[in-house]
């Protein structure tokens, strides 16, 4: 059998080989749950929402390490924006983003994050959270080594929000650069969209000219059939006193059905031109495609004005303030639906707010209770600890004194019981006499109280010289003494106390048995 400490070591190596085991068996499991996280983050635009969120779900009970729960929860976050699933898109969006902001510098994911934040509050309406997001997301697309694409399309984002929100500045320094990344790119569809960006841009700030200038751009690179480049063009070109210009690129249209846009700037065109009759025949053509379009009557009530027919201009002015009226009541209702359904999600912000400031609540107040047990606990345990501390010193105390006094009977004892033997071996006798005998029982009984009886009294068929061997064995007399005092040899008395152990029938030692007797 192997020692005690040998066998505790090698336990302890098996304990600690079991514990690295398991460690390295749930590393390379959660590895293993991020490397399949990454392939679908990289497959996940190639997918449609649905079998996305399939393969999503097999993530659900997987084993993951913090970093992987933050990644399922980014592309769990982009699924439900896809769904159309704002609200939990964005708690998880916001868990994601903690995580990754915090303990990684991930600028890359910190940045999509920060966009997908944008996009959700666009849904939601919150301008200057869109804003705040995408500037965010600008700051962190810096640090990517090719941010071009990304760049363009961050400020492409923060160009119109920041137009939304009467911010031209910004929102021209946002095209430029978005011009400038698309220009990196060398790519002619982002190429096309800032241009046609920046010309709305100086064309809704009455800059003509600088938007005729992206326009030119815009047309030497569009697509045939783009319409609405090149009626967008001639707009301008009217804004610019060059309706020769704005006909010839309408007529440059391909399209088959044009759109009441084309017959309005046809009529402008033909209008500026003084070719009142073309221009009325555009206006008309408009009118009986689009009844309910504006331009058509107010063309015709230009026409008629200029031409002094008066009452034929007030019909037309009856006519598109009628029209104007039923726009403006459509617009009240627009208005109307988007004020409800702000209000509605603001009623519905307000409640995943509260909840969620309840959860933490609650989360806190658990938190504080779990603290609170761990800290009673423990000081119940420190008090257990020093209590059976102070017990088994008052026990090692106790059983020390006992000790200490049992010595001192013992030596009592002796002192009391050795004088009768060595007054019998200076007067030449060996044996004790009865009377001696009787004084070792008395002293035996005067520091063992009822020794002698007790013993009597438990083994009835013990002789005398069995109790007086009991009771030297009792004072733990020297085996030497014993011997000489019943005149035996030292290896008499072992085999006497081996048969009076017999003959007790105990089980444990004779010495043992009387010192606790």
């Amino acid at each position: 059998m192997r020692p005690p400490k040998r066998r505790h070591i090698i336990l302890a190596a098996i304990a600690m080989a079991v514990v690295l085991g398991a460690w390295a068996v749930c590393t390379s499991v959660r590895r293993a749950n991020y490397a399949r996280l990454e392939q679908l983050e990289e497959e996940q635009w190639d997918l449609t929402p649905d079998s996305c969120h399939t393969r999503l779900q097999a993530f659900s009970g997987a084993f993951l390490s913090p970093r992987g729960h933050a990644l399922r929860d980014k592309i769990t976050a982009e699924n439900l924006f896809d769904r159309g699933r704002t609200d939990e898109a964005d708690s998880l969006c916001k868990a994601a983003l903690r995580y990754f902001y915090f303990h990684t510098d991930d600028s890359v994911r910190i940045a999509d994050l920060y966009v997908l934040s944008g996009l959700i509050k666009r849904e939601q309406h919150n301008w200057m959270g869109v804003a705040d997001a995408f500037m965010e997301a600008k700051t962190y697309g810096h640090c990517m080594r090719h941010d071009a694409d990304f760049a363009y399309f961050i400020n492409s984002h923060l160009a119109h929000v920041y137009q939304e929100n009467d911010l031209p500045a910004q929102a021209l320094a946002c095209l430029r650069e978005s011009l400038a990344a698309a220009r990196r790119l060398n790519d002619q569809k982002y190429l096309c969209d800032a241009w046609r960006q920046l010309a709305r841009y100086h064309f809704e700030r009455g800059e003509y000219a600088a938007a005729r200038i992206y326009q030119d751009s815009l047309l030497g690179h569009a697509l045939p059939g783009d319409t609405r480049v090149r009626e967008e063009a001639a707009h301008t070109c009217l804004h610019l006193h060059e309706p020769a210009q704005a006909i010839a690129l309408l007529d440059a249209c391909t399209d088959k059905h044009p759109s009441p846009d084309w017959w309005s700037l046809r009529g402008e065109a033909f209008e500026q031109l003084g070719m009142a009759d073309s221009a009325a025949s555009c206006y008309r053509r408009l009118m009986a495609a689009w009844p309910a379009h504006p331009k058509g009557y107010e063309g015709l009530f230009r026409l008629a004005y200029d031409a002094g027919r008066f009452r034929q201009a007030a019909d037309h002015a009856h006519a598109l303030m009628a029209g104007q009226d039923s726009l403006r009541r459509q617009h009240k209702k627009f208005l109307m639906d988007k004020m409800q359904m702000l209000n509605d999600y603001r009623r519905r912000r307000k409640d995943a707010e509260e909840a969620e400031y309840r959860h933490l609540l609650q989360e806190n107040r658990l938190i504080r209770a779990l603290l609170a047990g761990c800290l009673v606990t423990a000081l119940l345990a420190v008090a257990y600890l020093l209590s059976r501390k102070q017990r088994l010193k008052a026990e090692n105390r106790l059983l020390s004194e006992q000790r200490k006094q049992e010595q001192l009977r013992l030596d009592y004892y002796k002192r009391l019981t050795l004088p009768l033997v060595y007054d019998n071996l200076c007067k030449g006798r060996v044996r004790l006499t009865e009377n001696d005998w009787t004084a070792v029982c008395l002293n035996t009984d005067a520091c063992f109280p009822g020794f002698t009886a007790r013993l009597r009294e438990a083994f009835p068929t013990l002789r005398e010289d069995d109790v007086r061997l009991c009771c030297l064995l009792k004072m733990d007399m020297p085996l030497e003494i014993t011997a000489l005092i019943f005149g035996i040899e030292k290896a008499s008395v072992s085999q006497r106390k081996q048969r009076l152990r017999q003959k007790m029938g105990l089980d444990c030692p004779l010495d043992d048995f009387l010192q606790a007797l």
